[in-house]
Parts: C-alpha cells; sequence; structure tokens
C-alpha cells in the first residue's frame, strides 16, 4: 500500500499523506482536463496539491495512436512544484528481462542493501545506479515477446535506479519483481518528461528479432515556464509536439506562444502538432 509500490512521485522516501489512509479518504485529485476527441490521441491531466504538504503535483498522460507508430505510445508529463527542494522518485514497475540501458549503469554484483529503512523502500533490493551525461536516458526490456522503451528527459542530478523486491522478507511473501525509478536529487520545480513505447518482438522458436530499439530518436522539453510546457519528439520521418497550459484549461481560452523562433497558437488547454522530420 506505500506509494513506491505505485507508478507516481515519492517525496523524500514518504507515501502520499504520511501513510494515512483515514487523512487520504477525506482528499482526491482534481481533473485538469480530459480530451478523447481525437483519432490519433486521447489525453487527460490532473493535479494534486494534498499528497504533501507545500507541495503541488500535475501529471499529463497522451496517448498517441498515430499510424507512423508501429504500436501506441504514452507521453508522460508530470509536472512538481515545491517551495523546498526535494529527492523525488519515479517508479515504473514492469515485467520481463533487461535488454538495454543507454546510460552509464553501476550493478550490485557481490552484495545487496535496501533502497531504504521504510514506507516500502525496505522490501527493495537496489541491484543498481546510474547516471548519464547526455540530456535523455532509454531503459529497455524484453516482456512475452515484445521489447518495451522508456525514455526519459535527463540532466546531471537525475539518477537510474533497477531494483527488485525481496528485501527485509524471511518468510518469502514478497514476489521477486523489478523495478525501474527515475530519481530527481535537490529538486524544487522539476518536470519528468517520459516515453512508454512498446516496440518489435522477438520470437524464440525462429529465433528473429525485430525493431528492437524503437521509433523515439529524441525526447526534449522544448520550452516550459510557469504557464506554459512544450514537449517535442522526434521520430523515424517525423516530429511531434505536444503543447500544454498548465494554469489554464478552458477549452475557450486562446494562447500564442513562441518556441524557438517559430510562433505557435491555438485554443483550449493543448496542442498536439506533427511535422515532417529532418531526416
Amino acid at each position: 500500500k506505500q506509494t513506491i509500490a505505485h507508478n507516481t512521485i515519492v517525496v523524500d522516501e514518504h507515501s502520499h499523506f504520511n501513510g494515512n489512509i483515514n487523512t487520504s479518504s477525506k482528499f482526491h485529485s482534481d481533473l485538469y482536463f480530459f480530451d478523447a476527441s481525437h483519432p490519433e490521441y486521447q489525453i487527460m491531466s490532473a493535479k494534486e496539491v494534498n499528497a504533501y504538504p507545500g507541495i503541488q503535483m500535475h501529471r499529463t498522460f497522451v496517448m498517441i495512436d498515430d499510424p507512423v507508430l508501429e504500436k501506441p505510445m504514452v507521453l508522460d508529463i508530470f509536472k512538481v512544484n515545491s517551495k523546498e527542494k526535494h529527492q523525488l522518485d519515479l517508479p515504473f514497475h514492469y515485467y520481463g528481462e533487461i535488454m538495454n540501458m543507454t546510460y552509464q549503469n553501476e550493478v550490485s554484483v557481490k552484495t545487496l542493501t535496501p533502497l531504504g529503512t521504510k514506507n516500502g523502500y525496505q522490501h527493495l533490493w537496489l541491484t543498481g545506479l546510474g547516471k548519464t551525461e547526455d540530456s535523455q536516458a532509454k531503459f529497455t526490456w524484453l516482456n512475452d515477446g515484445r521489447f518495451y522503451t522508456i525514455t526519459t528527459v535527463a540532466d546531471k542530478n537525475t539518477e537510474f535506479l533497477t531494483c527488485r523486491l525481496g528485501a527485509n522478507d524471511p518468510d518469502y511473501n514478497l514476489r521477486r519483481d523489478p523495478t525501474f525509478i527515475i530519481r530527481q536529487k535537490d529538486a524544487m520545480d522539476h518536470t519528468f518528461v517520459n516515453i512508454v513505447e512498446p516496440h518489435g518482438s522477438k520470437t524464440l522458436t525462429k529465433e528473429i528479432v525485430t525493431n528492437p530499439y524503437g521509433s523515439v530518436k529524441k525526447l526534449e522539453i522544448a520550452f516550459q515556464d510557469e504557464n506554459y510546457i512544450a514537449v517535442k519528439i522526434e521520430l523515424n520521418q517525423t516530429d511531434m509536439l505536444v503543447i500544454l497550459s498548465l494554469n489554464n484549461a478552458d477549452i475557450e481560452t486562446s494562447h500564442e506562444l513562441i518556441i524557438a523562433g517559430e510562433a505557435k497558437s491555438w485554443k483550449g488547454p493543448f496542442l498536439m502538432q506533427k511535422f515532417a522530420g529532418s531526416n
């Protein structure tokens, strides 16, 4: 029941509402907007201001089902605002075997230590710790004959943790499930931007592998201030731009923004554009 067991932000290794169910039952997250009217993408967005005192969390999912993609993928934009610095953990629990990491990773090959001492962290073995000098990183695994890749925007304070359940479990009550955690240290206003992309296949009987690396070439934050965020996705032959209005979800409001010298104008809380890529 601890927050680290779910795919959402954990602040300073403490569960939402400090793990108090009676307190959490008094509140709920607020829907910011939802739009499923477009055949090639669906988008939903919500805000949470009660889980941690003084911290606002704003998460937006965009499921993109475009003809240029082999399978639909999910863009995950998770913005955290705080007046103080915190450690932010965003876990992704998955099934399967690790296939590829584009970051430098130090694996625990001789000894294992629990990731923490409480709030569910005491049950996770830390199996690897990585960093990158690049502006993005990729984590790929294989499950049931299909590849999956998380592409994430990174900086010098980003760490990548691989973990596995089983620590402090003397009676073998926990399944040995793996976890991938994106950690941001000393963060105040920070935005996690990730894409979860299914792609390719591996056929064991024929020993054939197709598209093991996916279609996402580059993921970046093209623009960000207190009112807007723009995310650019570079694919093979095609680029996409997603712009979110962070503080005005009215569908009739007009917006104007200049990104990389180009003016963008639209109506409503978001803009989704597709255009030819550079190669």
